[in-house]
């Protein structure tokens, strides 16, 4: 069951990590795709959120829980954030009237986590993740290739 837990938990980074980088391409290529963008963030969170449940499942390393419980957490708080910024600019707006907003600033704190926190944590963590799982990959690679060679001798 560990075996299984965990290479379906890799594959859901994986998936993260082409979502994120797919997005974000388009993003700043300027496609105007607001359907793809609003499927794939409600895909991220949940994927995120898998991610998390996941790691908590499995025992490992402090190191490698805390990579993916990173990743995991930051992938389901992108759109959690940029629906709370709505909301509270919405709710700003309901209670205070349209004028409300135009001192100048919009509602920062969801924004700027959305935006900034936690795609760049979502990086870190994923890059963590990656770093901690392809050198056992390679080593059984190298593994095999000796007991090849090994055994044709």
């Amino acid at each position: 069951m560990k075996h299984a837990a965990a290479s379906i938990r890799s594959a859901v980074l994986f998936s993260l990590i082409f979502l994120f980088t797919v997005t974000v391409l388009l993003f700043l290529a300027g496609s105007d795709i607001f359907g793809f963008v609003a499927v794939s963030a409600i895909l991220f969170g949940l994927l995120g959120f898998v991610l998390v449940l996941l790691t908590l499942r499995l025992k490992e390393s402090h190191l490698h829980r805390t990579f993916f419980l990173v990743t995991g957490i930051s992938a389901a708080g992108i759109p959690i954030s940029v629906v709370l910024h709505n909301l509270v600019y919405a709710l700003g707006i309901l209670l205070f009237g349209e004028g409300f907003w135009a001192g100048g600033t919009d509602e920062p704190f969801f924004f700027l986590l959305a935006i900034i926190v936690f795609p760049i944590l979502f990086m870190i963590g994923a890059v963590g993740c990656l770093v901690l799982l392809i050198p056992p990959r390679m080593m059984r690679v190298i593994k095999s290739e000796n007991h090849q060679n090994v055994e044709s001798s």
